[in-house]
């Protein structure tokens, strides 16, 4: 068995909404600054803060599964299919993208943290 550590400097970092959501990205796309890219199927997972009230603006995802977990705060999804959610600390959101979707998430503070994989 091997066990590697990977610190927060060898971890991506990206920011939305002018720095309103701050990310850390132990697991990362490409280019995004992480040293781990793929673990198993895992190929994105990241931690996400607010302090108050971030927006991410409508983006396209396509056949893979995004996992939302809530710590504190609150995370609101809206999509092109018309879905519009809440989800409130230890609440998990599951998106199916299957052939496409586009949505569009809020992190709602005070104090908002959240993992999505």
């Amino acid at each position: 068995m091997e066990i590697k550590l990977y610190p927060p400097n060898k971890q991506g970092t990206g920011q939305f909404d002018n720095g309103k959501i701050t990310e850390q990205k132990p697991i990362g796309f490409p280019g995004e600054g992480s040293e781990v890219m793929r673990v198993g199927p895992l190929f994105y997972w990241a931690w996400a803060k607010a302090d108050k009230v971030g927006y991410i603006p409508k983006h396209p995802h396509q056949g893979f599964e995004i996992i939302t977990y809530v710590v504190s705060g609150k995370a609101e999804h809206g999509d092109s299919l018309g879905t519009k959610s809440v989800v409130g600390p230890g609440g998990i959101q599951v998106m199916q993208t299957g052939s496409g979707v586009w949505h569009e998430e809020g992190f709602v503070g005070p104090n908002m943290e959240g993992f999505q994989i």
